[in-house]
């Protein structure tokens, strides 16, 4: 079916503007950085997102507001600070989970005012981290239907236990290609009107488990970099499926496209279970860390037509600019109460904006300590940072002293330069600060 509107006008018929676009928003867990080739060089085929970033656009800077699952990910669906609600860390407990839930409105109830279909395909890790559920479970946040974990992390190999509209049941399909089929059966069903699909796939966190298949011998002499390098590519063949379906369904030149990490690879360093082999270099740092490696994510949007297709962009970007791009994609006006910290990025990407999207980004997180491999969560401490320009400042927990960096010569973070830029580090620093008295005091579980 052809879903273009038409207009009268003297007896004739004019064909009206292209109908809202339906939006797919992928997000992968924990991925490396530089595992994907057009972001790094990774051994790691990914075929099928090589082809979505060659129809669309690649973020360079762009930036998760967290490097943890569960704030990184609210700040995804609420285009805001998860620092505004009292969240510094991932949260379980109903205190916390009930402040975000019942204060905060996301992307998916914003689109179903609009009349989109909305569905959830994987996980989501904000309903606490078990079944029940702390807070609100996906459909009372939006969600027309959804299947997923309970959590944030599961097995892959089958059989999996897995919820449909908080109903369990078990899956014999690997985990993995099981979201890649829902997915496809979310798009089919809803075809004939526009559609908000949310693919949350949780590879390539841990647990290391890939189907032989997606094994390459010849990738690495490291059997839990191969088993890491068959997630990618089950999480890439089934990308492929869902652009696959939206060609065959004639719906590609009006859907918008998004993928996303949810915040830095976890590499070797992390605690164990979340331990994946992950690369993020050139960058320093690894899931848990406000250096780069923390906090930098491959991005990618193709809306053909819309977004420039084949090209890169180098300013710096937020995941909390995803939920007011959508949005404004789907016609809807930006909330005045509770409004996005994030941006609607088309202005800047189509060039009708040259400014920069974000002139300055802050963090506070709380610090993950130990040693490694070992790490918790430490109460009350706290690794803080700020970008503005070519300038990172950082803390670390305990430490009173600020690093400085200059991103563009040093994105490796290696060499500290606030002794010889003191002004420019009390600026950065002042900035933080007024950024941080804004904010409310974190939630403490």
């Amino acid at each position: 079916m052809n879903r273009r509107r038409f207009l009268s006008l003297a007896g004739g018929i004019l064909a009206a503007p292209e109908a809202r676009p339906n939006i797919v928003l992928i997000i992968s867990d924990d991925l490396g950085y530089s595992d994907l080739p057009r972001f790094g060089r990774s051994e790691i085929a990914t075929p099928h997102l090589d082809q979505l970033a060659a129809s669309g656009t690649v973020f360079t800077q762009a930036y998760s507001s967290a490097p943890i699952c569960v704030p990184a990910r609210m700040a995804i669906n609420t285009g805001r600070y998860h620092q505004r609600f009292g969240i510094y860390d991932n949260m379980y407990e109903p205190r916390e989970v009930k402040l975000f839930a019942f204060d905060e409105i996301v992307l998916a109830q914003h689109l179903k005012k609009l009349g989109y279909a909305t569905g959830l395909v994987g996980k989501w890790h904000l309903s606490g981290n078990r079944f029940p559920p702390n807070g609100p479970t996906p459909e009372q946040r939006g969600f027309d239907e959804w299947v997923g974990i309970e959590g944030g992390m599961s097995p892959y190999l089958p059989p999996v236990k897995v919820y449909r509209n908080n109903t369990p049941f078990e899956t014999s399909e690997y985990l993995t290609d099981f979201w890649g089929t829902e997915a496809v059966r979310f798009i089919e069903r809803n075809r004939q009107r526009p559609f908000f699909l949310y693919l949350g796939f949780n590879a390539p966190h841990a647990p290391l488990q890939a189907l032989d298949a997606d094994k390459t011998a010849g990738e690495s002499t490291s059997p839990d970099r191969r088993i890491y390098a068959g997630m990618v590519r089950a999480m890439d063949r089934n990308i492929g499926h869902v652009l696959a379906t939206l060609r065959s369904s004639r719906l590609e030149r009006n859907t918008l496209v998004i993928f996303i990490n949810d915040n830095g690879g976890g590499g070797n360093h992390t605690p164990a279970h979340t331990r994946n082999t992950g690369r993020n270099a050139p960058f320093r740092g690894y899931k848990f860390d406000l250096w780069e490696g923390g906090i930098r994510v491959p991005m990618i949007v193709s809306y053909p037509g819309r977004v420039p297709a084949g090209a890169r962009y180098d300013k710096v970007v937020s995941n909390m600019d995803l939920a007011p791009t959508c949005l404004r994609a789907a016609g809807g006006e930006l909330p005045r109460e509770r409004p996005f910290d994030g941006v609607d990025l088309m202005p800047y990407v189509t060039g009708k904006d040259a400014g920069v999207p974000h002139p300055v980004l802050c963090w506070e997180n709380r610090a993950w300590l130990g040693a490694r491999g070992k790490q918790r969560p430490a109460a009350g401490q706290y690794n803080r940072a700020i970008r503005k320009g070519k300038w990172k400042a950082i803390q670390l927990a305990g430490e009173p002293e600020w690093q400085l960096f200059d991103l563009e010569a040093d994105p490796g973070e290696a060499h500290d330069m606030a002794t010889e830029h003191p002004g420019i580090a009390k600026d950065l620093i002042g900035e933080f600060t007024r950024w941080r008295e804004s904010m409310p005091n974190p939630v403490q579980p």
